[in-house]
């Protein structure tokens, strides 16, 4: 199904935040999250990641949690071709549910026609404890509000559809906790990024693998970093350690796939709170 949504917005008074093509959805808790409801379903969710096609052709897979307090991420971006809440993890093993059958549940995506200029991406994640409510949002945020006399005339369709699809490696799970090791050494975590295969580079033998590309914003030091086949998947494992000290209660990470500098995946972006 395809909604063409449209319209012309004139305010009166400016507001503190205009958001066009708002989208919500809900995220309880899934593979990454820690601690975990206390059900007996593995993972329970409507969507499990945003995906952002960005003007340069380029996607953002950020994937969801949820914690003890609302998160936000803002990405600033000069136009967007698209964006949306996906639901990617298809496996019913990984839900268990046979009345709600989260695993079929719907993705959603905007493709913007008109009035969608420099601005900003806005994805907020509320804190919660139960499936009921949606607590996931998306909205793009224009750089220039309209007035009263000059409006904004926007235009935008809504896909729904089951996953927007592309040729670069895919992100399909985020996991992480305690590092293990002998004897246990406080602060270190370990992060686990499952990819797919997505398009083959050219000319590279089969048993090649692709670098991880990693940037860290926040207090931590690397300690390890590597990527291996995953035989189970066909795809691509991405590991990396931190030293993570206890006043650190925020990272903001992101990683690509890459060969020699060229991307070979989706930029997976994720939001680390302690």
């Amino acid at each position: 199904t395809v909604m063409r949504v449209s319209g012309s917005l004139y305010l009166r008074n400016p507001v503190k935040l205009l958001g066009l093509a708002p989208f919500s959805s809900m995220f309880w808790f899934g593979e990454n999250t820690h601690p975990k409801g206390f059900d007996f379903r593995p993972e329970v969710h409507d969507s499990d990641g945003l995906l952002v096609e960005q003007k340069d052709g380029r996607f953002i897979w950020r994937p969801l949690d949820n914690g003890r307090e609302m998160r936000q991420s803002i990405f600033v971006m000069d136009g967007i071709k698209g964006f949306g809440l996906q639901k990617r993890d298809r496996d019913f093993q990984h839900f268990q549910d046979l009345e709600a059958h989260y695993h079929q549940r719907v993705s959603v995506w905007v493709e913007p026609v008109e009035g969608f200029g420099r601005g900003k991406l806005h994805l907020i994640e509320l804190a919660t404890g139960e499936e009921t409510w949606d607590n996931v949002v998306t909205m793009w945020e224009p750089e220039t509000q309209p007035t009263a006399t000059e409006p904004l005339r926007f235009a935008y369709n809504l896909n729904w559809i089951k996953e927007k699809g592309h040729e670069l490696a895919k992100v399909t799970a985020t996991r992480w906790g305690e590092a293990v090791a002998t004897p246990k050494i406080p602060n270190d975590y370990l992060f686990v990024i499952d990819f797919t295969k997505g398009k083959p580079a050219t000319g590279k033998p089969a048993d090649w693998l692709p670098t991880l590309e990693l940037n860290i914003s926040g207090v931590a030091v690397q300690l390890d970093k590597r990527v291996m086949p995953n035989p189970e998947t066909g795809g691509w494992r991405a590991f990396f350690k931190l030293d993570i000290p206890p006043d650190t209660k925020l990272l903001e990470m992101t990683g690509d796939l890459v060969d020699d500098k060229q991307p070979l995946s989706e930029r997976w972006t994720y939001q680390w709170r302690r």
